[in-house]
Parts: structure tokens; C-alpha cells; sequence
């Protein structure tokens, strides 16, 4: 038998990078530094609390109105939500929406399924398929016919920033 001396701890690190910011928070059983909360939306992006908390000020009434909509079954409650005042709006997403631990979030709340941001690896599989029509073999070939090592690679890159317009 082991028998261990000192310091001895169950808890289980873990991290996770926002989607949204790209910032990287660490913590130890699920709760990370800050008191930040972790999401994910029902496409898969991963984001901080400080980004829905940001988007949710910026949030419209009838963007509330609307996720507060899709987020129901009842068709009476569908109704409701289609006559209600904005005050009435503002109340229901008191009570149903911003006291939900944001376990998985709608869509219609999530910045990057709003396009508030266009993550990079979308922005390539986008120009690739819509702007030059190849395929990642024919992208992937190209670079080895082009460049020798990877530091000719980088470099070339860096010395053709992407144009911001």
C-alpha cells in the first residue's frame, strides 16, 4: 500500500480559450478564475461570460423577443411573446433566459452564429469554397510546390498580411 505525505488533492484542473476574445481561463473544478462562466452554443462555440454579458446589453428587445420565441414550445407562449411590450420583453428574459446557468446557448444569443465575428478557420473554408473554388488538397499542394521549408512559409506570410480593407 501508498501511503502519501504532504499535500494531497482530488480536485481536476481545466481551461478553456473563448471563441470570442481568444482569452485562455484556467481553473480547478469547473469554476474558473474571475468567477468567469464557461458556455458552449448549440453550434459548438465555446465563450466566456464576459462576452455574453457584453452582447446581452447590446442585445435589441426584439432580438429578445425573438430568441425568447425560439426558445419556447407552447404556442400560446409564442403568442404572448409576439403581442408583449418591451417591458413585458425585459421581464420574461429576466426570468427565463438570464438566470439559466448558460448551459448551451441558442443561436441567436451566440456573437459568432450573429456574425459579430467570423472565426478564422470559417473565414478560410469560406474563401476557399465561395472565392477560389479549390479544394484543401489543391491549397495544400500549391504551398509544397511553393515552399521549401516552413520558415519560408511564415515568412511569406507575414509579409502578406491579410488587407482589413
Amino acid at each position: 500500500m501508498k501511503i502519501r505525505q504532504g499535500f494531497v488533492s482530488n480536485s481536476s484542473s481545466s481551461s478553456f480559450t473563448c471563441d470570442f476574445c481568444d482569452k485562455t481561463y484556467s481553473g480547478y473544478d469547473g469554476a474558473y478564475e474571475g468567477s468567469v462562466a464557461k458556455t458552449t452554443c448549440q453550434n459548438g462555440h465555446v465563450l466566456c461570460g464576459h462576452i455574453l454579458e457584453r452582447e446581452e446589453t447590446e442585445q435589441s428587445i426584439e432580438e429578445k423577443r425573438r430568441t425568447l420565441i425560439e426558445k419556447t414550445d407552447s404556442k400560446n407562449q409564442c403568442n404572448r411573446l409576439e403581442e408583449a411590450t418591451a417591458e413585458e420583453i425585459l421581464q420574461t428574459w429576466e426570468e427565463d433566459i438570464h438566470d439559466e446557468e448558460y448551459e448551451e446557448l441558442f443561436p441567436s444569443r451566440c456573437p459568432i452564429c450573429r456574425f459579430h465575428k467570423i472565426l478564422d478557420q470559417d473565414f478560410i473554408h469560406f474563401l476557399l469554397a465561395y472565392e477560389l473554388s479549390w479544394s484543401r488538397e489543391k491549397v495544400e499542394d500549391t504551398i509544397r510546390r511553393k515552399f521549401e521549408t516552413y520558415v519560408e512559409f511564415v515568412d511569406f506570410l507575414e509579409d502578406n498580411p491579410i488587407p482589413k480593407e
